[in-house]
């Protein structure tokens, strides 16, 4: 009676391994970090235009067209592209893809750093400030 369960734990312990999942969460960084951390910060406005790329191994990113009205700190800009985690045709989906526009309207104020390939990202979703203009 013991080994049988025994056995049911041990066949129970391993099918929950296939059903766990693991959630990403960022860092709750305050309006001071944000400032701090950020390469460039800039008010914009997205105007429609989106394009999502695959990278060869599976995963998926957006870049989206921000037209800059101001920029608080960093280069100054007339356009920008941003990059978000995720796409639609991704092969391989983790938690932390989200869209730009989840998070903010037309106009926004972004926190961005400049990642190893020149590109730049939100640093946090929390980097996405909708602006009600």
């Amino acid at each position: 009676m013991k080994k049988v369960i025994v056995y049911l734990l041990f066949i129970c312990f391993f099918l929950s391994l296939g059903n766990s999942v693991a959630y990403a969460c960022w860092e709750l960084l305050s309006v001071d970090d944000l400032e701090d951390q950020s390469d460039l910060i800039v008010i914009g406005e997205y105007k429609g235009h989106m394009k999502e790329i695959l990278d060869d191994g599976g995963f998926g990113y957006r870049s989206w067209t921000i037209v800059v009205d101001y920029v608080v700190k960093g280069e100054s800009l007339q356009t920008l592209d941003v990059i978000t985690g995720g796409s639609s045709n991704a092969k391989i989906m983790v938690s932390t893809d989200y869209k730009l526009t989840d998070y903010a309207s037309e106009y926004m104020l972004l926190y961005l750093v400049k990642d190893q390939m020149g590109r730049y990202v939100p640093l946090t979703p929390r980097g996405i400030v909708s602006l009600d203009l």
